[in-house]
């Protein structure tokens, strides 16, 4: 049986945590439509949040929580095709969900780059090892915040309202990441690929991972053993929401050439 996360355990509230769980599962598929990553037609479009959205396509749908039936949160949206992509995602989202319930995350992270593997490769003269990254060619980056965490209180978000308040905003973010292509130069359409990261809070990089953790998660160095920027970069900020008991910031950071 796969382990379910305790959505509350991150103080934010069970429904709002599954509810932003949800949004950044679709976040990954949008950003992959909008960023040109896969074609149009790995794509089919759906509803979320009221807004029109891109998501690869797979079998299962998603369905409105019974809560809401009578106003259903979907706006359209693409799903890609790929049923090995879409687990991936899935598996992403899901594992995000533990490591805030594990109070280890502050980020999740889309990163786009050329396509390829880190792989370790000999320096031709010390005959040393090194790890040779891919170049990152964007970074959308959505930094989460509980701010219960300071001794606030997360019963904003427990009550209609509340969790109304933040179905706009999170629709508010679907809305800006469509119109981002004219904020960002135009993506590199050949040779790409991309993964998820999970950036670990400062104040807990060197906390050992569970068993359960370790099985769905490799502890590393991002800019040495996963990607980065070969060159100069520059960061674009997109939307940003701070709620009595929860902030969320969603940057964009993509290579000066790519």
């Amino acid at each position: 049986m796969e382990a379910q996360p305790d959505p509350g355990g991150w103080g934010v509230g069970g429904e709002a945590t599954r509810l932003l769980l949800e949004f950044l599962r679709v976040l990954v598929h949008l950003i992959l439509y909008t960023r040109r990553v896969y074609p149009e037609e790995t794509f089919e479009r759906r509803r979320f949040l009221e807004v029109i959205v891109y998501r690869c396509a797979q079998k299962h749908r998603l369905k409105r929580h019974p809560r809401h039936r009578s106003k259903p949160h979907f706006l359209p949206f693409r799903r890609s095709r790929h049923p090995g992509l879409c687990e991936y995602i899935d598996d992403a989202v899901q594992g995000l969900g533990e490591l805030l319930c594990a109070g280890l995350a502050e980020a999740f992270v889309i990163v786009i780059h050329e396509a390829g593997e880190t792989h370790r490769c000999e320096l031709p003269r010390s005959r040393e090892l090194q790890f040779y990254a891919p170049s990152v060619f964007e970074r959308f980056v959505v930094e989460l915040h509980s701010h219960s965490e300071e001794g606030g209180t997360n019963a904003s978000l427990c009550d209609p309202q509340g969790l109304a308040s933040l179905r706009a905003h999170l629709r508010g973010f679907l809305l800006k990441v469509q119109v981002s292509p004219s904020l960002l130069s135009p993506p590199r359409e050949r040779d790409v690929s991309f993964k998820i990261e999970v950036h670990a809070r400062s104040d807990q990089q060197d906390m050992p991972l569970s068993d359960h953790l370790r099985d769905r998660w490799v502890q590393c160095d991002h800019r040495s053993e996963v990607a980065s920027f070969h060159g100069p970069s520059r960061v674009v900020p997109l939307k940003s929401l701070c709620l009595p008991a929860l902030g969320i910031q969603l940057l964009a950071q993509e290579a000066m050439s790519k």
